[in-house]
């Protein structure tokens, strides 16, 4: 008798700073990454981009990405930019005081149907600005 065993989560992968990684999932199917915060006072844009199908994501400080907004976001379609207020930054941050070191996690979902493909990317974000349409910067 043989048994083997099977798990339906896929290993979280590490996003690296200005990495864009690129991916495919079936319908259903998702895929976590892990981005390590390397500052705790600069804002992180995290954005996913869809070539094919439909997709869309959460972040939070934890892995297992609890139904609270003090640790997760809500559902976002494009781009997520948390600041350093935000908590579930902090709580990211708040990892330190345990001896760990600060992470996001971004879990990507596909749309049921067919595969989507997307890619996925986070980075610092220096000073984010607010812009309206029609607005002008310098």
């Amino acid at each position: 008798l043989q048994v083997l065993a099977t798990t339906d989560r896929q290993a979280i992968k590490p996003l690296l700073e200005g990495q864009e990684m690129e991916q495919t999932l079936a319908g259903g199917e998702f895929q976590v990454y892990r981005y390590h915060l390397s500052r705790d006072d600069t804002a992180v844009l995290i954005s996913v981009s869809r070539s094919v199908g439909g997709a869309s994501f959460r972040v939070s400080s934890s892995p297992d990405f609890p139904e609270d907004i003090a640790q997760t976001t809500s559902r976002a379609e494009a781009v997520v930019l948390l600041e350093p207020f935000a908590e579930p930054f902090r709580n990211a941050v708040a990892a330190m005081d345990r001896g760990e070191a600060p992470a996001l996690y971004i879990r990507v979902t596909a749309m049921d149907g067919p595969p989507s493909t997307f890619t996925v990317s986070a980075k610092n974000q220096g000073s984010a600005k607010w812009m309206l349409n029609g607005a002008v910067t310098e």
